[in-house]
């Protein structure tokens, strides 16, 4: 074998392992990403179960709880009913936002 060849095999070898790498890479970011994506959406979860939970509904029938979800949805079709459902809505979490921050102030006074 040749020097030449030498060197062509040295760096085919070479190449392979930095193509090895960039799959590797590659890989590691889909998955981060796949993890990012999946964490907003239990996030989400979450929350949708806590407003569940702020509205009365948390131990409501699911299949009438999804009833309810597709008349609302319909009825959020409109400008005018989506502003007062947001209203109503902005109006209950600024209320229990104000409550937990009261309770805080309490408990550090407390301690």
């Amino acid at each position: 074998m040749t020097k030449i060849d030498e060197k062509i095999s040295a760096l085919k070898t070479k190449l392979q392992a930095l193509e090895a790498e960039q799959k590797t890479q590659e890989r590691a970011v889909r998955q981060a990403e796949r993890q990012r994506v999946r964490k907003a959406e239990n996030q989400r979860k979450f929350e949708l179960g806590g407003l569940t939970k702020l509205a009365g509904l948390f131990d409501c029938d699911k299949g009438a709880l999804l009833g309810g979800f597709l008349a609302l949805q319909r009825l959020m079709a409109d400008a005018d009913q989506f502003s007062e459902f947001k209203r109503a809505g902005d109006a209950l979490l600024a209320e229990k936002e104000q409550q937990r921050k009261s309770n805080k102030q309490d408990d550090n006074y407390l301690q």
